[in-house]
């Protein structure tokens, strides 16, 4: 591991005229879509806490979780799309260009906002994005009604060539990447 050596007031002077008259740039640049705050969290009684006897149908044990989870994975591909694409889009290796966090929403207000993130993804050439539409673990009957309805309407739109789901650092089945057409 190297120290660094402290710069010289000579150096710095030098440095300082090299640069010249410096400026914070703005950006001007226009959000992709308007991020909406996330609801408030709710308390959750853990099962088996003795706080709430019914706290135990509530929420299925995290081993089940685990399992559904896995079962749930979305992949979708349009034909025509060469393999290697779709291996680097389930890989999480291409570039998330934006995202829109639909988690929390009512189904018209998040299609109406998906429907308007991919309009302008697309107008922008945007290829890769993510969609987190959450894991439904806070919804009344704990099934994830969001989640399946992104995959409709996403298989349902011409801009999509491809959607997987994210992995584990980006959201896992909570979220898919989507591949748009260029």
């Amino acid at each position: 591991m190297s120290k660094k050596r402290p710069v010289s007031e000579e150096d710095a002077a030098l440095f300082r005229d090299a640069a010249g008259d410096v400026r914070v740039l703005e950006d001007d640049r226009e959000p992709v879509y308007r991020r909406r705050p996330k609801p408030p969290a709710r308390p959750r009684v853990r099962a088996g806490s003795g706080d709430d006897p019914t706290a135990a149908t509530q929420r299925p044990p995290a081993k089940s979780i685990k399992n559904a989870e896995r079962d749930s994975e979305q992949l979708f591909v349009r034909s025509g799309l060469q393999q290697k694409h779709v291996r680097r889009l389930r890989r999480g290796q291409m570039a998330i260009a934006a995202e829109a966090d639909l988690h929390g929403m009512r189904i018209r207000e998040a299609q109406s906002l998906l429907e308007e993130f991919l309009r302008e993804c697309r107008e922008q050439g945007l290829r890769c994005v993510r969609v987190i539409h959450g894991k439904g673990l806070g919804s009344r009957d704990g099934h994830a009604v969001l989640k399946w309805e992104v995959d409709r309407w996403l298989r349902g739109h011409d801009g999509v060539m491809a959607f997987c789901t994210a992995q584990p650092k980006d959201g896992g089945t909570g979220a898919v990447y989507v591949l748009l057409k260029s």
